[in-house]
């Protein structure tokens, strides 16, 4: 999954997010629960996220955790997704580099129900052949309809990381090479004790909700030992993206510092001044790329870029911070999303808060920016051009 947050006057003008009383608990197992309460709310969404500690991509397994995530949303019996759409309850999952995603989202006195399904997904699956088969045809038609700031966004990645920046999206090759019990190992690891977070977000009593979740999570045991995630080392290059429109620039960041904040003010900066681009972050803590593209034929966003000038910086400084910090408040105002970025930061590492890149962006000085703007240009990004005609 991506970030694609939407630019324009509504970020400027966003409120701080509301200081939401939460409560963060870890487990002696090393699952990790938090519970926000946002009174009022009218969903309440439940998160559940797994890490990709010890089940990191590689060329032969990329796309397998994405499999998974189709092949758990169905269930025990295959038919989860329709019990939870007879009680209107919304349930999906997305697969991002650094962790697997399950999202719930319901009215508040739905937890209990919410929770059951949790406990199910988290219990090691068994499927036959010809279900992933069926589930392979599936994804086939999925293939299909990736839209285009996906595919320059997987074509920078590969570029700028080779291996270590394979998309987990897969492709039809590698997801064939699945089996059931490669699959019964792989949830295995994904879904170690050490590697889970619960979210839950909306109109709950905190230390009640905590109360109901801990009972699943907390007598899961695991004899395995959860690697470090190694740090993703990129290199500027170009390549080109043969099924797809568009370019788009991917700015090299490591971990989650100043450096990285300035990099994502800098990427609002450049979208406000390019027409019709978009900004594509999700927050990693092991290394990544912050992306600014456009998705029409023959942009200038290349150009663009590599003519800034250091008065053309001046003009995007301010207003791209307060963009950057739109975004971050725009993202903890809700449930769902604030589920969401708590969610993935805290599977990366239990202490990381999005507060603190909040914070960060004003401490971006002038220097720092300009720098940062330096990264997306054609000697030290990551960048994929579209050649589909």
């Amino acid at each position: 999954m991506a970030w694609l947050p939407a630019l324009g006057l509504a970020l400027l003008m966003a409120t701080p997010p509301q200081d939401s009383p939460r409560l963060r608990t870890l487990l002696a197992n090393g699952t990790a629960i938090l519970v926000e309460r946002f009174a009022g709310a009218k969903v309440l969404t439940v998160q559940v996220f797994a890490g990709a500690r010890g089940v990191q991509e590689t060329p032969e397994t990329h796309g397998h955790r994405h499999l998974l995530e189709h092949l758990i949303l169905r269930g025990k019996r295959g038919d989860l997704d329709r019990r939870l759409e007879r009680l209107g309850i919304f349930f999906t999952g997305r697969t991002h580099r650094d962790a697997l995603q399950l999202e719930f989202i319901g009215r508040p006195n739905q937890l209990d129900a919410m929770l059951s399904a949790v406990q199910e997904l988290l219990d090691p699956p068994s499927f036959d052949e010809a279900t992933i088969a069926r589930e392979l045809a599936v994804m086939r038609e999925e293939f299909a309809l990736v839209p285009d700031h996906q595919r320059l966004s997987r074509t920078a990645w590969q570029a700028a990381y080779g291996v270590s920046g394979l998309d987990p999206f897969g492709t039809e090759e590698s997801i064939a090479q699945a089996t059931s019990a490669k699959l019964r190992e792989l949830h295995l690891r994904m879904f170690h004790p050490g590697n889970v977070v619960v979210v839950v977000a909306g109109d709950v009593e905190i230390q009640g909700a905590t109360a109901k979740v801990q009972p699943i999570v907390e007598d899961r045991g695991s004899d395995a030992e959860l690697p470090t995630l190694p740090l993703r080392e990129g290199k500027p290059s170009r390549e080109e993206a043969p099924d797809a429109f568009g370019e788009a620039r991917g700015a090299i960041v490591s971990g989650l510092g100043e450096a990285t904040v300035a990099t994502l003010c800098a990427a609002y900066g450049i979208a406000m001044w390019v027409e019709n681009a978009y900004v594509t972050y999700t927050p990693s803590a092991t290394g990544g790329l912050v992306i600014v593209g456009r998705t029409d034929a023959n942009n200038a966003l290349g150009s663009v870029i590599e003519e800034l000038t250091e008065g053309d910086e001046a003009l995007m400084f301010a207003p791209a911070k307060e963009l950057a910090k739109g975004w971050l408040r725009e993202q903890l105002a809700a449930p769902t999303s604030a589920a969401s970025l708590r969610g993935l930061l805290m599977v990366q590492s239990a202490s990381l808060r999005p507060e603190t890149l909040l914070e960060s962006v004003d401490s971006v000085g002038w220097t720092s920016f300009r720098q940062a703007i330096a990264r997306f240009k054609q000697d030290q990004a990551a960048i994929a051009v579209g050649t589909r005609r």
